[in-house]
């Protein structure tokens, strides 16, 4: 997978990332130049985090993926419809509303997101706008 960043992506994923919690943007970086599917699942985490609502208490790490982002996190529709588009824009992925609707666990949003950058990456997509 392993892919150049420019100091211009550099600073518009810098940007996008603010406010999340330490380490996020690093992740981003090293799961973009070498594919490494843990960095993968520390973004995620760090995407559940950064989108829950601020009255409810910031899980453990690493989440089980039977953790439902709804029932169990607390995360509202707003904040999975804010959290779509973000992880759409970073990732260079595309999220249909009807694979949205299916999301319902940390699982289950680690395995579309896996299946869609494996995806990407074996049709070739340059992450560049």
């Amino acid at each position: 997978m392993s892919q150049q960043i420019d100091q211009t992506e550099r600073e518009r994923v810098k940007a996008l990332f603010k406010g999340f919690p330490e380490g996020t943007f690093e992740a981003y970086f090293v799961f973009r130049q070498d594919g490494d599917l843990q960095a993968l699942d520390n973004i995620i985490y760090s995407f559940i985090e950064f989108y829950l609502p601020t009255n409810v208490t910031k899980p453990e790490k690493p989440l089980p993926d039977d953790t439902e982002l709804v029932a169990t996190l607390g995360l509202d529709s707003l904040g999975m419809v804010e959290m779509v588009f973000q992880i759409e824009d970073i990732l260079d992925v595309n999220i249909p509303d009807e694979d949205t609707q299916e999301i319902r666990t940390t699982g289950d949003l680690k395995k579309f997101l896996q299946q869609a950058v494996l995806k990407n990456k074996s049709a070739s997509i340059s992450p560049e706008k």
